[in-house]
């Protein structure tokens, strides 16, 4: 294509932008300012992270450390521990479970999920809000609420492995005291579920050879009463029948206090097997203040509305140009294929 050819496209798509062009201004600069005060008064986002690191003392119980010499050198590497930790985070279920705990807020108990809800600024155009007006927030159960409340945590949290492999987690919220409180309560929620997640088989066995423990010690205390009762009667009259019921209940207090003795050591070997598999989230650094802030930049909102306005104007006006522009490429661009492939 030609110098001359492309100036004349030009003067084409521009000829209906000029006519146009105090309309385009104008509109850019009203666009543009609604969007810069909108970002003015929008209120600040209080930035809590926490920086975590997963360990254990037992290799394979599912929270392994990150590659040592990829932190040495100065990279993060992201073992499976770590992205199974992130993915934990970002999860629905647990996201739910931190909004459906109950905490205190300015000397008195609250739903969190009541709180994020509440302290979350309101679109102001939404079908939710709509609806919201025509419904009566005693109908609202608490399951609902918190599914909503855990959407918006969802939004508001990033998770992600940093230069030295550890886990940074930041919430984004509009208050300064419960960006901390979330925080908090991710903390919780993780060391429970990893907790419950990995002890849950050796806490069962501990329960169960507790259990029997305790059972056959009782039945053993029975046994030991009833030969010192016999034992007793002894002293005072020697006959065969004694003698040979004292033998069983010799054997039988051996037999059980074996399995006493069996039962115990095993309880206390599942009790120490529950003590090298309970994982260690090491909490490097708490969610405390001074806190980062942010809120949207009063010139990107400003340039964004101006952009905006220009870019819907020109693909009106210039409709005229650019749609038999474009069929006409395509047509051209399917011809030269049936051509080339003719050619073939």
């Amino acid at each position: 294509m030609k110098t001359d050819d492309l100036y004349t496209i030009a003067a084409r798509y521009k000829a209906p932008l000029l006519r146009r062009k105090w309309t385009i201004i104008i509109c850019s600069l009203i666009l543009g300012t609604c969007l810069a005060l909108w970002a003015y008064f929008s209120p600040y986002q209080y930035i809590a992270t926490t920086v975590f690191h997963p360990a254990t003392d037992e290799v394979g119980s599912g929270l392994d450390l990150s590659n040592p010499l990829a932190i040495l050198a100065g990279g993060a590497s992201a073992s499976a521990s770590d992205q199974q930790m992130i993915g934990v985070l970002q999860s629905q279920s647990i996201n739910q479970s931190v909004a459906s705990d109950t905490v205190v807020w300015k000397g008195k108990a609250f739903l969190l999920a009541d709180l994020i809800i509440e302290h979350t600024p309101k679109k102001l155009i939404s079908l939710k809000r709509i609806f919201s007006l025509f419904q009566s927030q005693d109908s609202i159960t608490i399951t609902q609420k918190t599914t909503r409340a855990a959407k918006l945590l969802m939004k508001n949290q990033v998770a992600e492995v940093n230069e030295h492999g550890f886990i940074d987690h930041s919430i984004r919220f509009y208050e300064k005291d419960l960006s901390q409180l979330i925080a908090e309560k991710y903390i919780e929620e993780l060391i429970d579920y990893y907790t419950k997640q990995k002890t849950e088989k050796a806490k069962t066995n501990v329960a169960f050879f507790t259990e029997r423990a305790d059972s056959i010690k009782q039945e053993l205390d029975l046994v030991a009463a009833s030969r010192a009762r016999v034992v007793d009667q002894e002293q005072y009259r020697i006959f065969a029948r004694d003698q040979i019921s004292t033998a069983e209940l010799d054997i039988k207090l051996d037999m059980l206090k074996e399995m006493y003795i069996q039962l115990v050591a095993s309880r206390e070997q599942f009790i120490a097997q529950l003590k090298r598999v309970t994982p260690i989230i090491q909490v490097l650094d708490p969610p405390i203040p001074p806190f980062e802030k942010e809120k949207t930049s009063i010139l990107k909102a400003f340039l964004g509305g101006v952009f905006l306005v220009v870019f819907l104007f020109t693909v009106w006006l210039t409709k005229g140009e650019w749609i038999p522009d474009l069929r006409h490429l395509i047509i051209s661009t399917i011809d030269g294929k049936s051509s080339r492939t003719e050619e073939g």
